[in-house]
C-alpha cells in the first residue's frame, strides 16, 4: 500500500526546499533568538560543539558552525549556514527515506512532524527533539527496509548509531519511537520485519532508553522535567487534563493547530469504520497519554511569549496524530487528490509560519534600535533594567548579551555594544575587562576577537528598558 504513495516524494522535497529557503531569507531572525546565537557564540569561543545533556544528536547541524568558524568566514554567513543546515539535514533524511529505503510514509510523516504544529516554532530551530524526530526516522527506515531481506553489518552499525542518537537527543523522541515501532509490528500489510530483530532491536532500544534516563534524571535541566514522572499516580493523570498547559493549549488546536485535530478525528473514525480497532485505539491512548505528560511536566498557563517552545514540545504528537491519515487514507484516496490535499495542508501550515515572521522581525529590529540608542548615548555596555514589557517585545531576554554582539558584528558596529537585561539582584560585579554573558560573567580575553570585541575601556552603566527600547 507504500507505493501509492511514491508521488509525493516530489511534494514533500518542495516542501522543505521551501522551508529552507524561508531559513536563509529569516536566518537573522532565528538566528539572533536565544538558543542559536547562544550556541554559535559558544562554538566560535570554544572551537568545539555544545552538547547539552548528552543530546549527542545536535552535532549534525552544529558540525556547520564550528567548520565555518575554522574557516574565518563572515558571522553573518556562520549565522546563515547555521540556519540553513538544520533543514538541509532533514532534507537529507527525507531523500534517504523516499529514495534509498522507499518509506515514502515516514517522510510524509516527518514532512507532517515539521508543520502540523508548526508557526512561532519555525524561528526556534535548536529544540534537539527535532534531530532526534530525524535520526529516528533514519532508524526506522533502515529497519523496516531491510530486516526483512537481510541485514549486513553495516546495516547493524547505522542501526545502532541512528538509535542511540535518536534517544539520546530528547526524551520526547521516546514517545514517538515506541507508538510507530509498536504500530510497524502490527500492521502487517504496510511494513515487514524480521521478529527475531524486531525483539533484538527492542531489547536495545530499552536499554538506551534506560541509560538516558538514568542520566537524564541527574542533569539539571532534564531532572526537574521528569520529576512529575516520578511521582505519577490516577489522581495527577486526572489533573494533568485540567492543568494551565492544557487549557491554554485547547484554545490554539481549535485557531491554529485545528488541520491537526481533523487528521485524528478521520483516523479514528476510518479504522473504526474500517473495523481496524488496534489502529484507532493504539493512536488514541498514545493521544491522551501525550496530553498527560505535557500536562505534568509544564503544568502552568502559557501566553505568545512561550509559544515558540510550546510548540516545539508538541510537535511530535504530529506524527501520532498523523499515522493513520498516511498509512490507511492516503492509500484510499485517487492519485489526484493525495497530491491536493497535501498541498493544502502545506499551504495552510506555510500561511502559519509566514504570520509569526512578524513578531519574531519586529524582535530582531528591537534588540537592533536598543544598540543603535546606546551607541548614539556613548554607552557601550549596559544594564537594562527588566519589566514586564520585556516579555511582549522580547519574548525572551536572556540572549540579549550575545545576541547585541552578533547584531553589532553583522551591522559593522565598533565599538561593540553589549546590554543585559536583569533584575538588579542578578547582576553580578563585573570589571572593565570582563564580559557578562548569557548566564556568568568571562574575561574578555577569552572571547574570539575575529567576531566578539566589547568595550573593555568602560563599565556596565545601569538604564531603564524605556529609555534604549
Amino acid at each position: 500500500m507504500q507505493d501509492r504513495l511514491r508521488g509525493t516524494a516530489v511534494w514533500l522535497t518542495a516542501f522543505f526546499l521551501l522551508l529552507l529557503i524561508g531559513s536563509i531569507v529569516f536566518y537573522k531572525e532565528r538566528m539572533l533568538f536565544i538558543d542559536p546565537g547562544w550556541v554559535v557564540f559558544n562554538i566560535l569561543n570554544k572551537g568545539s560543539v555544545l552538547i547539552a545533556e548528552y543530546r549527542y544528536g545536535a552535532l549534525a547541524t552544529q558540525v556547520v558552525p564550528l567548520i565555518a568558524g575554522w574557516l574565518q568566514l563572515p558571522l553573518s554567513v556562520i549565522l546563515m549556514l547555521y540556519s540553513a543546515s538544520f533543514y538541509v539535514f532533514y532534507l537529507v533524511v527525507v531523500l534517504l527515506l523516499v529514495l534509498r529505503y522507499r518509506q515514502w510514509g515516514f517522510a510524509l510523516l516527518l514532512g507532517l512532524y515539521f508543520s502540523l504544529f508548526v508557526s512561532d516554532g519555525y524561528f526556534w530551530p535548536n529544540n534537539e527533539v527535532h534531530q532526534g524526530v530525524a535520526w529516528m526516522f533514519v532508524f526506522l527506515g533502515i529497519f523496516f527496509s531491510r530486516s526483512a531481506a537481510g541485514l549486513k553489518w553495516f546495516h547493524h552499525l547505522l542501526l545502532l548509531l541512528t538509535g542511540f542518537l535518536a534517544l539520546f537527543s530528547h526524551f520526547i523522541v521516546a514517545i514517538p519511537f515506541s507508538f510507530l515501532w509498536i504500530y510497524a509490528i502490527c500492521d502487517r500489510a504496510n511494513f515487514k520485519c524480521n521478529r527475531k530483530w524486531f525483539l533484538i532491536y527492542s531489547c536495545f532500544l530499552t536499554l538506551v532508553f534506560t541509560f538516558k534516563y538514568w542520566l537524564g534524571s541527574r542533569g539539571w535541566y532534564d531532572g526537574p522535567k521528569l520529576e512529575g514522572l516520578r511521582i505519577l499516580n490516577p489522581k495527577a493523570v486526572l489533573e494533568s487534563y485540567d492543568s494551565g498547559h492544557i487549557r491554554s493549549m485547547l484554545p490554539l488546536v481549535l485557531n491554529n493547530y485545528w488541520i491537526a485535530l481533523i487528521l485524528l478525528l478521520s483516523g479514528i473514525g476510518y479504522t473504526v469504520m474500517k473495523k481496524q480497532y488496534f489502529a484507532a485505539l493504539w493512536t488514541l491512548l498514545y493521544c491522551l497519554g501525550y496530553m498527560c505528560l505535557m500536562g505534568i511536566t509544564y503544568p502552568d498557563a502559557f501566553g505568545r511569549s512561550t509559544l515558540f517552545y510550546i510548540e516545539s514540545e508538541w510537535m511530535a504528537l504530529s506524527i501520532i496524530v498523523g499515522t493513520i491519515f498516511v498509512y490507511k487514507i492516503l492509500p484510499a484516496l485517487q492519485l489526484k487528490y493525495i497530491g491536493l490535499v497535501l498541498l493544502l495542508i502545506a499551504l495552510v501550515r506555510l500561511g502559519y509560519m509566514a504570520e509569526s515572521a512578524t513578531l519574531f522581525h519586529a524582535r530582531y529590529h528591537t534588540v537592533g534600535r536598543m544598540v543603535h540608542t546606546l551607541k548614539a548615548a556613548g554607552i557601550h555596555k549596559a544594564l537594562v533594567k527588566k519589566v514586564p514589557a520585556v516579555e511582549k517585545e522580547l519574548l525572551m531576554e536572556w540572549g540579549t548579551p550575545v545576541e547585541s554582539m552578533l547584531y553589532c558584528n553583522m551591522e559593522g558596529i565598533e565599538p561593540m555594544i553589549t546590554f543585559v537585561i536583569a533584575d538588579d539582584n542578578d547582576v553580578p560585579a563585573v570589571g572593565k575587562d570582563e564580559f557578562i554573558s548569557c548566564f556568568s560573567k568571562m574575561p574578555v580575553a577569552e572571547l574570539n576577537p575575529l567576531y566578539f570585541r566589547p568595550d573593555t575601556t568602560q563599565n556596565y552603566q545601569q538604564v531603564r528598558y524605556r529609555s534604549v527600547k
